[in-house]
């Protein structure tokens, strides 16, 4: 089974020169993402009760516009085809833009947004519920997050979370890497989630 501290966070199992190819598309494919449907957040969540995002494709649903640190964060996928992942980006507390600004943003500055691994991952096959693969669940810094999801379009979802699997054993083996189309951020699959102390 995972071990659920040490998942690395993008969904893709290839060599180098096919990851930086799967980047670079994904980048060049977020400056044309139309997030209206997808950046709406809900209410506020009541401070450290639970909250369930609805993963969709291609979607967050049920985002709350904020939590506190002590929230347990779960998801549940609705896909009957297609495996989501939720990975939680915490933005730098100097950057201001709007998501609808960060979205349109060049490749290589939308890429900068997302160094290293994401402070929470959880995954999920179609129709079930997810399961957390980096963190504890919740998001411990306060701060403005991106929730995105990498996984590719029409990706296998045994393969999905088997490539999970095998990066959250071998933490040191980079992200995994996985066959498909273009990732589902580029359909439209980011929100915004703040959290408060």
């Amino acid at each position: 089974m995972r071990n659920p501290t040490q998942h690395r966070g993008r969904s893709h199992v290839r060599s180098t020169k096919s990851r930086r190819s799967t980047r670079t598309a994904l980048y060049a494919l977020t400056a044309f993402v139309a997030v209206a449907g997808a950046a709406c957040g809900d209410d506020d969540a009541d401070a450290g009760q639970e909250v369930t995002i609805t993963l969709s494709d291609y979607a967050f649903d049920g985002v709350p516009a904020t939590v506190t640190t002590d929230t347990p964060i779960t998801a549940t996928n609705e896909s009957t085809q297609e495996a989501h992942e939720l990975l939680a980006f915490r933005l730098p507390d100097t950057e201001t833009r709007s998501l609808t600004e960060l979205t349109a943003l060049p490749p290589d500055q939308l890429g900068a947004l997302f160094p290293g691994a994401p402070a929470l991952a959880i995954a999920a096959p179609p129709d079930e519920d997810g399961e957390v693969v980096l963190g504890d669940g919740t998001l411990n810094e306060p701060g403005r997050y991106l929730l995105v999801c990498f996984i590719p379009t029409g990706a296998d979802p045994e393969e999905v979370m088997s490539a999970m699997e095998d990066a959250a054993a071998d933490p040191n083996a980079g992200p995994p890497e996985i066959d498909g189309g273009a990732p589902h951020l580029a359909a439209g699959m980011i929100a915004e989630l703040v959290v408060s102390s």
